[in-house]
């Protein structure tokens, strides 16, 4: 990543050569997934398949990158809902009772007035 190009220079490749660009991105994933653990490449490839279809079916950059976003944002609520079953499971086998209200006092409202059609 040190040896990247500014982003003056990426933006001029996107403007000038998105081909280029793309060939670039496209290595730098490659280079990025290869360096990571052997037991983490398969299921790193097969997000970027996930990512380059949501870009694929996109049309525009920020559809692309609205798409992706929303992808990342599910994928991290359901971690949360999993370590949040996790610290559940630590603590006690079935969540807490919802807390009632006992006592409550019921406010009447007035109907609204009936409009009639002209």
């Amino acid at each position: 990543m040190s040896n990247w190009p500014s982003f003056d220079e990426l933006k001029d490749l996107a403007q000038n050569n998105p081909a280029q660009l793309e060939a670039w991105r496209k290595s730098e994933i490659e280079k990025l997934i290869d360096n990571a653990p052997t037991e983490q490449q398969q299921r790193l490839r097969g997000l970027q398949f996930q990512i380059d279809g949501e870009r694929r079916r996109h049309k525009t950059p920020l559809s692309r990158c609205i798409a992706i976003s929303k992808k990342m944002h599910e994928s991290l609520h359901e971690l949360n809902d999993a370590l949040a079953g996790l610290n559940l499971d630590k603590k006690q086998s079935t969540p807490p009772p919802r807390q009632t209200i006992v006592n409550a006092v019921v406010l009447n409202f007035p109907s609204a007035p009936e409009i009639k059609a002209c």
